[in-house]
């Protein structure tokens, strides 16, 4: 694995925890593979206009 862009990885983190709900430890835990698949997945509802309310 390359570098880690702890940027990216901090605004990843926040956006998982904003949009699912994923409690810091839960993030803490996950591979930076899964970070990337959940992030796809928040990508993916945006971009179907999915909404939090």
């Amino acid at each position: 694995m390359g570098r880690i862009d702890w940027d990216s990885y901090h605004q990843a983190a926040a956006d998982l925890a904003w949009w699912f709900g994923f409690s810091p430890k839960t993030i803490e835990e996950m591979s930076p593979d899964e970070i990337l698949i959940w992030q796809q997945q928040a990508n993916r509802q945006v971009k179907a206009e999915y909404s939090k309310m």
